[in-house]
């Protein structure tokens, strides 16, 4: 795959952003290789992107931010309803600090594996009812 066919938004990614609602997100420009929102009332961005990781995986990427504060939980999870799906999985990673990225103060990232889950079953072993 040449740079220039890995800088184009992938044609797998595009089902996640299709039933996106223009009621409450607005479509901000279109990168080379993501495309953004912005929410209409509390004006939080997200930036959806994806590609093949080092695993080989197709892996969805979506970033959200907020100008003066972190998301909340509850906009997070709406983030990850809207773009990745209420039955996908989304991880939020925590690496060591030498792999930190950090282009904005105020963003929360997550990404849904599309080709596989990766993880195992954490709730396995738990007795019913335990969160």
């Amino acid at each position: 795959m040449s740079e220039d066919e890995s800088r184009v938004f992938p044609e797998w990614a595009k089902p996640f952003v299709a039933n996106v609602s223009t009621l409450v997100w607005e479509e901000l420009r279109n990168f080379q290789d993501a495309k953004s929102y912005r929410h209409v009332l509390s004006h939080m961005t997200v930036l959806v992107s994806g590609g093949v990781e080092a695993d080989g995986k197709l892996w969805l990427h979506v970033s959200c931010a907020m100008r003066n504060r972190l998301p909340s939980w509850e906009e997070l999870k709406m983030v990850k309803e809207t773009f990745i799906g209420k039955d996908k999985q989304a991880l939020q990673i925590l690496p060591v600090e030498e792999k930190y990225v950090n282009y904005h103060p105020n963003c929360l990232h997550l990404w849904h594996c599309v080709t596989g889950d990766g993880l195992p079953d954490f709730t396995v072993g738990r007795p019913p009812g335990v969160i």
